[in-house]
């Protein structure tokens, strides 16, 4: 089995989206939680993401994958936002 990677991603301003790498990261699946510290949302989404989309509360998570082995997607191609300056999530993954 290939080994788990793990990060974290703080977002410096709220309502400000930020891509949750920087570099290209390819992946089938990855689970972003919410840090459990937060005292504020965290929304995931595309570039466009704010906090009209689905809030992701403190020690929450959500699975994104591509629905089958064979399909992978970018790590950088997904976007964070928070309610509130400096909150952020913790992800991981298996690049491949």
């Amino acid at each position: 089995m290939p080994p788990v990677d793990s990060s974290g991603k703080d977002v410096t301003t709220a309502a400000t989206a930020e891509r949750l790498v920087s570099t290209s990261i390819r992946v089938n699946s990855v689970t972003i939680k919410a840090k459990g510290t937060n005292t504020g949302n965290m929304f995931i989404g595309e570039s466009d993401v704010d906090n009209t989309k689905a809030p992701l509360p403190a020690g929450d998570a959500i699975v994104l994958n591509s629905g089958t082995p064979e399909m992978t997607f970018d790590l950088k191609d997904i976007y964070v936002d928070a309610s509130v300056n400096g909150e952020g999530v913790w992800f991981w993954y298996v690049q491949l």
